[in-house]
């Protein structure tokens, strides 16, 4: 047996941590633990040198896991950086922000490996050479520094066959706790799929081209899907409802109907998804709500179609948008529009278009964001510095723009975002 400690960062938004459950730690824990390996969970949401102490004195780990997004990765590193002066236990770096960058960050990170693709297999493997006391360096997707200081790249392991997964550990996570923080806004989380097929310029599902050579989207049956549901809420009474963080939830009617028949059947607890305003029609929508969805968030970005289209890559209409909501509303679903500004090249009068947009649709509840260049999405290189952890925004939701544009300042950015959803609202 070997113990694991893992350790995640997380950002404050507006000040307040929301701790949701993240199912890439889920999944790493319960795989370890299906074969006999030992695991523990730090979270911080700021630095806390007494914190990984006492993390460290409680269970000694043999290695240690950091999991970063971009906006996370400025406390990883110093999180890492802390560690390795203090204590000679091995660390391992993943999270989306390692698949973009695992090289650099293994030359300028004091780790032993960084893990480029997904990690259930990887982080196993890697688990069991520690069981064995056999160097690690042959366990898949990971770049490793050997003792000489070379570093090395191992094979790609294929996409995991999520079906074959255990069902995430939530036990790990104060599971309890996080379903009464918001317990009819967000509920119980769960994923019924990775990926998308689709390629919108803003998004990280496309990076995964540059590591298998294609991009796609991968389901669970809805038999593992519901069976999984059920053991939850057998696990953790007082679910009020069911989230599903699919980036693409609609993206298959097929799976659709047959997941919108069984959940009726099996399942009584009302959920919401996130959808794609093109794929929703009016079978769909009845599907989803004799099924008990009540609400759909839907990515409307921008209200001007040019810059959707050629800027953003996203090819969903102005008019299939204002389509998708009417009907999402007829059925008496709670629609949800997602939107950014200060996308590259926007001006203010893009901004009131897509103030005027959201009026039209009038939906329930608006997510706004500004726009940031995410490394590995098509639309990395608009950012000042690339190097992400000299100049991060704070959080997704951070009113800063990490543009430098001729065409709107970044106090005018900072303006709209905080008076667009009131000027949505109030028509004068």
């Amino acid at each position: 047996m070997s113990t694991a400690l893992f350790i995640y960062p997380i950002v404050k938004p507006n000040n307040k941590v929301y701790l949701g459950y993240y199912h890439g730690i889920g999944y790493l824990s319960a795989v370890l633990k299906q074969h006999g390996h030992q695991t523990a969970l730090l979270i911080l949401d700021t630095f806390n040198a007494d914190k990984i102490s006492t993390a460290i004195a409680r269970t000694p780990p043999d290695f240690i896991c950091i999991s970063a997004t971009t906006f996370q990765y400025t406390l990883a590193q110093e999180i890492c950086r802390y560690i390795a002066r203090h204590y000679s236990i091995p660390i391992l770096v993943g999270g989306i922000h390692a698949v973009i960058h695992a090289e650099k960050i293994i030359n300028e990170l004091p780790v032993q490996g960084v893990c480029y693709g997904e990690g259930e297999q990887a982080l196993l493997a890697y688990a069991e050479s520690v069981r064995r006391n056999d160097e690690p360096y042959d366990s898949p997707n990971f770049y490793f520094r050997l003792s000489d200081n070379s570093v090395i790249k191992t094979q790609a392991l294929p996409p995991t066959d999520i079906n074959t997964l255990p069902f995430p550990d939530r036990e790990i996570f104060n599971f309890h706790n996080i379903i009464q923080t918001h317990p009819k806004l967000i509920g119980a989380e769960f994923m019924s799929s990775r990926g998308c097929p689709h390629r919108c310029a803003y998004c990280f599902n496309s990076s995964w081209l540059d590591i298998y050579g294609k991009q796609f989207i991968r389901r669970r049956s809805v038999k593992n899907m519901l069976d999984e549901i059920e053991y939850v809420v057998a696990q953790y009474p007082g679910i009020h409802c069911i989230s599903f963080h699919d980036d693409y939830f609609t993206a298959d009617p097929t799976w659709i109907e047959d997941f919108c028949t069984q959940y009726h059947e099996r399942i009584t607890i009302p959920f919401w998804i996130n959808a794609r305003a093109d794929t929703l029609t009016e079978k769909m929508i009845r599907q989803l709500k004799h099924a008990g969805c009540f609400r759909i968030h839907i990515g409307v970005e921008t209200g001007n179609e040019d810059i959707r289209r050629e800027v953003l890559k996203k090819t969903v209409r102005n008019d299939e948008i204002l389509h998708a909501f009417a009907l999402v509303k007829r059925f008496g679903i709670k629609p949800v529009a997602f939107n950014m500004i200060g996308l590259p090249g926007e001006t203010e009068e893009n901004i009131l278009e897509t103030i005027a947009f959201n009026r039209r649709l009038q939906p329930a509840w608006i997510i706004l964001s500004v726009f940031y260049p995410f490394p590995g999405t098509a639309l990395s290189h608009y950012a000042d510095c690339l190097s992400i952890g000299e100049k991060p925004a704070e959080h997704f939701y951070s009113s800063d723009t990490a543009l430098n544009q001729h065409s709107i300042s970044k106090e005018r950015v900072q303006y709209y975002y905080k008076n667009f959803v009131k000027m949505v609202y109030m028509r004068s």
